[in-house]
């Protein structure tokens, strides 16, 4: 409230040096003839030099990055993508989005080689989580304040409105006119949800490259340019599977496979806007669109590994003391 009320101060002091400044400058225009014009031209030159120096410093090059890594797992007996041995594991919970109404397309998780999942196949599964995750998160509005709470059991969210309340609309038959390259997406039975709401006057253009296995989704507005980069980096057989996910594969240590990619999220602040009030509303997007795709980062999902696998083995002991 104090920063809000601050810069309208500045603004209505602005203000009323423009028109000061503006009045001066017709007044002079209109007597340029006089004796001293000259002399006061120069005053009005000179006085342009510490308001430079004041504000230059202003314009200012911000870059915000976040990086993630996001996990495939593929199980070659089966020849398909897998979610773990079970049917509550962190692994599930995580990537949940990813994995929605994918069951009646069973080609788009199946495949006779992992490394079909290296390229397209990878990265349009990806993508679909990126993209079905923004659009539960930002249904309805793109400025909230995220309060995060836990209970027995569960995590919740609740969500306080931010300052700014205007929003760039864009329904799902547009999303899947961006994303064509998708076939996921193309589906009419698998994205939740009808629209995402961005900053206004925002521009989304998502990008695929087959040569450098990489996807890109770009959205530009007046304030920042923010880019979600999508890039295959590593492929490698789980040997000993994953602890609390993946069983033992020792009898075939090549039946699992781990597929990584690298997700960098990056926010390009407009140089003259760094110190907006409004900017604190665009940063704030940026943040809770990180937390939302963090829930997929592979370091997340083995710390909540490691505390389900805490919980279990505790109660497995009090149990046996009854």
């Amino acid at each position: 409230m104090g920063m809000l009320l601050d810069s309208q101060i500045v603004r209505g002091a602005l203000i009323l040096y423009c028109l000061i400044a503006i009045f001066s400058v017709v007044l002079l225009w209109q007597n340029a003839a006089a004796s001293d014009s000259l002399k006061n031209a120069g005053i009005v030159l000179a006085s342009i030099l510490p308001v430079l120096i004041s504000i230059l410093p202003y314009i200012n090059a911000v870059k915000l990055e976040k990086k993630f890594t996001f996990i495939l797992l593929y199980d070659s007996k089966l020849s398909q993508i897998t979610t773990g041995n079970n049917n509550n594991n962190p692994y599930i919970a995580g990537y949940r989005e990813m994995f929605t109404n994918l069951t009646n397309h069973p080609d788009s998780l199946s495949s006779k080689e992992p490394q079909e999942f290296m390229g397209n196949k990878g990265l349009n599964l990806i993508e679909k989580g990126i993209l079905q995750s923004l659009i539960l998160e930002f249904p309805l509005q793109w400025d909230f304040i995220p309060n995060h709470y836990r209970f027995p059991g569960a995590t919740s969210l609740e969500c306080d409105r931010g300052e700014n309340l205007q929003v760039e609309k864009i329904n799902l038959s547009e999303l899947k006119m961006i994303f064509k390259h998708n076939q996921l997406i193309q589906y009419d039975d698998v994205i939740c949800g009808n629209d995402i709401c961005l900053p206004p006057k925002s521009m989304l253009k998502a990008e695929a490259n087959e040569q450098n296995k990489s996807r890109t989704i770009i959205i530009n507005n007046p304030f920042l340019a923010l880019t979600i980069k999508v890039l295959w980096t590593a492929s490698m057989p789980l040997q000993q599977g994953l602890w609390g996910i993946l069983e033992d594969a020792t009898t075939d240590i090549k039946r699992f496979h781990v597929i990584v990619f690298r997700v960098s999220i990056t926010a390009k602040l407009n140089s003259f806007k760094v110190y907006s009030p409004e900017m604190a509303s665009y940063k704030r997007w940026f943040e809770n669109i990180c937390d939302t795709l963090s829930g997929y980062d592979w370091q997340n999902i083995e710390k909540k590994t490691q505390e389900k696998l805490t919980q279990d083995a505790i109660l497995k002991i009090l149990k046996g003391k009854e």
